[in-house]
């Protein structure tokens, strides 16, 4: 999955905050301020999973080596 692929309420929050001050008018953000929040949360855990996917593919713990990679090393 794509960031670019999920939409980014903390990006309209920070938008829509400048604007109403900009324009001067008071606008009830509640409800894109915890949208932001879950989205925000929901990144960092798919970020979490990317990072642990990545890791299990791409290591191997050294007590699964091969005795000549060991040798390879030293």
């Amino acid at each position: 999955m794509y960031a670019t692929q999920v939409a980014n309420p903390k990006a309209s929050l920070a938008v829509v905050k400048v604007l109403t001050r900009i324009l001067g008018i008071d606008i009830d953000l509640t409800e894109l301020s915890n949208l932001a929040k879950q989205t925000s949360k929901e990144m960092e855990r798919l970020a979490k999973q990317a990072t642990a996917e990545f890791i299990d593919r791409f290591t191997e713990p050294i007590w699964e080596r091969e005795e000549d990679e060991e040798e390879e090393e030293e």
